[in-house]
């Protein structure tokens, strides 16, 4: 995206170009007259996103919303103008657990060390103060492609990570989605 990629129109005409650093604020135009910028959220919605998108998948759920996704006419298996369409769901994040440590180890390092009654407080310390931690969280998008119908069934059983990655990337889009969320999952149904 270059430097500037929005816009404001000043009365005599001129298009300014504008940074988003400059959304709310006055800036001269050439011809000496003083233009406001709008808020960030207008000037998004000016060049067709979404008021406050924070990342590729805001984006894709706009371009849901818009009719803009699924693109294309052409099946992404066959290459056959169809107007079906298959959702896939790509798990790009999974929440997962820390738990506390056992101190198995722990304890086998003082057991050579210390008398046992020493060992079973410090160990039962160490576990007392680490709570289980819940960590990252799950953020999935279902997203159309264009796949003719005939087809449906043999993407249903397709359970091979790489060659559905390979017809996502297929949609620049959801190649950009993979390039972000590189070990994602995809799940077909």
């Amino acid at each position: 995206m270059s430097e500037h990629p929005y816009a404001v129109n000043c009365p005599c005409g001129k298009e300014i170009p504008v940074a988003a650093s400059m959304a709310g604020s006055d800036i001269a135009c050439s011809c000496g007259a003083t233009v406001t910028v709008p808020r960030l959220s207008e000037l998004r919605q000016r060049i067709g996103l979404a008021a406050f998108e924070s990342g590729i998948i805001d984006t894709i759920h706009r371009m849901i919303d818009t009719g803009e996704l699924p693109c294309g006419s052409e099946c992404v298996i066959s290459g056959m103008r169809t107007t079906d369409v298959f959702v896939v769901r790509v798990e790009c994040e999974r929440k997962w657990i820390k738990e506390p440590a056992n101190g198995s180890l722990l304890a086998v390092l003082f057991l050579l060390i210390m008398p046992i009654w020493l060992i079973w407080l410090a160990v039962e310390k160490t576990l007392a103060n680490e709570p289980r931690q819940e960590l990252g969280r799950d953020t999935h998008v279902d997203v159309p492609l264009r796949v003719h119908g005939d087809f449906h069934a043999q993407l249903r059983k397709t359970k091979g990570q790489r060659e559905l990655k390979k017809l996502l990337g297929t949609v620049p889009i959801y190649a950009k989605l993979l390039d972000e969320y590189p070990h994602a999952k995809i799940a077909t149904g």
